[in-house]
């Protein structure tokens, strides 16, 4: 009886021993996978806030447009700009929604206006000086959308770089027919 309790015990303690062993193991593998993680949501965090500033500096630039077209509202070129206008508003759209999706504060032009220091349109700035400031704010767009889609690994927002990048070149090919179109 004595070496069966015996047995008994060594049997317990083995199992014992075993459990315990695949438990600290389990743990071991689970708290080098945590901070695997880890180093991989700081790699891919650094990667976001690139993403992020980009966005946000394009989000101004797109702000600007949009209130400089609405800006001309009272002026010739209102119909001329009514095109870019609608592109403008798909891209800020795009934008805010992807903002959202990826939890980016992104200005918005009811919350936080922006001033236009390049054209006053009250003081009679000429049509071709407000064309060339759209222009540039263009450009300025779309080369923030170059460096977003080469430099992005998230898919997400390189689709939204090339699309916007379309929309812009399109623009800008309005922009030159209208200036060429006023000075006819």
């Amino acid at each position: 009886m004595n070496a069966k309790l015996s047995s008994r015990t060594l049997f317990f303690t083995v199992l014992f021993s075993v459990a315990l062993l695949l438990i600290v193991r389990c743990e071991f593998k689970n708290r080098k996978l945590k901070d695997q993680l880890v180093l991989v949501d700081n790699q891919q965090m650094e990667v976001s806030i690139q993403d992020a500033k980009l966005l946000v500096d394009v989000t101004k630039e797109n702000i600007e447009v949009l209130r400089m077209c609405q800006e001309v509202q009272n002026s010739t070129l209102k119909n001329d700009l009514k095109t870019i206008q609608v592109a403008q508003h798909n891209i800020n759209s795009n934008l805010n929604q992807l903002g959202m999706k990826k939890l980016i504060m992104l200005p918005d032009s009811f919350l936080q206006p922006f001033q236009l220091k390049e054209i006053d349109f009250h003081n009679g700035r000429s049509r071709e000086a407000t064309l060339k400031c759209i222009e540039e704010k263009i450009k300025r767009q779309l080369t923030l959308f170059e460096i977003l889609e080469k430099n992005t690994t998230d898919v997400d927002i390189k689709v939204l770089a090339i699309q916007s990048k379309t929309q812009l070149e399109l623009n800008l090919l309005q922009l030159e027919y209208i200036k060429t179109s006023t000075n006819s």
